[in-house]
This record gives structure tokens, C-alpha cells and sequence, in this order.
């Protein structure tokens, strides 16, 4: 079966069993924690943009990157959850500073506002992913986080595009 990292959830909790121990990397499990971590965020901005941007374009853009993210979450929760890693992600205090930002605004200014932070969380995620590829080879995490860099690369290329849509107008 191909796994394919896509996403992560809007909170999420990846529950580990004492017991079994399992040979686990620590660059693997760092990258699982960081992953999930910003995957979240991404998926919380992104559910706010879809009910308050006026923008249809921008909304077709968020929803798209909810369900991609909520797609790559449960092939990272496996993962975390194969090496008895437990990650807690949404209530991190970047996360809930970034959504009562963007909560207060309207209109364009929201719209610029929250595709400035899906760029800047994209390339921070495009640099982590393609770090974490370099050196994970064929294992199955490696082989997810090579397939999710495209994904990730694709929101960044269009989140730049729809922000100089609206610089335009």
C-alpha cells in the first residue's frame, strides 16, 4: 500500500501503549511532532478562511489545503503511532495567536492577512520536508514525506499566486 502524507487534524491526539518498544529515530519522531504541529495550524487557518473570506477563490484554496492536511494527519498519525509517539497539537500558543489574529479581520485585509501566514507556514514546511528527505530514504515515513513535499509545494506556489491576485486589485 502507498502511503502519502496529506495533512493533520484540527486537534490531534495520537495515543501511544506502553509495552512495545519500537527502534525509532530521533530525527523521525521530531519531524512527526513538527509536522503534525503545523499541519494543524494550517488546517485551523484554513477552516477560518473558508466560513469568513468573502474571496471565492481563496476559499476554493483553503478548503483544499483543510482536506489535503486532514489527508497527510492520519498518514502521520500512523506513523507517530508506529514509533509510540504521542503529539497533542492546536493548542500551541503560535497557533492561537495566529487564529485571533486573523478572527479579528475582514474582508481583503483577511484575506491577505491569512495567505501572508499560509505562505510563510508553507515555506517553513517545504524547508522541513525537503530537509527530512534528504537523509530518510526508502522507509515508509521517507517515502511520505517526499510525496507530501509535492502537496506542499503546490500550496505555496498557490498561495503566492493568490496573493498577487490581490495585490491587483
Amino acid at each position: 500500500m502507498n502511503r502519502c502524507l496529506t495533512g493533520a487534524a484540527l486537534l490531534s491526539l495520537i495515543a501511544w501503549t506502553p509495552g512495545l518498544v519500537l527502534a525509532a529515530d530521533k530525527d523521525d519522531k521530531d519531524f512527526l511532532e513538527k509536522a503534525i504541529v503545523a499541519g494543524t495550524k494550517e488546517i485551523k487557518l484554513s477552516e477560518l478562511a473558508d466560513t469568513r473570506s468573502e474571496n471565492a477563490e481563496v476559499k476554493k484554496y483553503a478548503r483544499e489545503v483543510v482536506e489535503d492536511h486532514k489527508r497527510m494527519h492520519e498518514e502521520l498519525a500512523r506513523e507517530a503511532k508506529a514509533v509510540k509517539l504521542a503529539v497533542v497539537a492546536g493548542a500551541e500558543p503560535e497557533t492561537k495567536e495566529a487564529v485571533n489574529d486573523l478572527s479579528k479581520r475582514k474582508g481583503a485585509d483577511f484575506d491577505r492577512a491569512y495567505l501572508k501566514m499560509m505562505v510563510e507556514d508553507h515555506q517553513k514546511a517545504v524547508d522541513m520536508f525537503e530537509r527530512y528527505a534528504q537523509g530518510a530514504g526508502n522507509t515508509d515515513l521517507g517515502k511520505c514525506c517526499k510525496e507530501g513535499l509535492t502537496r506542499v509545494r503546490n500550496h505555496l506556489k498557490r498561495a503566492k499566486e493568490l496573493m498577487a491576485d490581490l495585490k491587483e486589485k
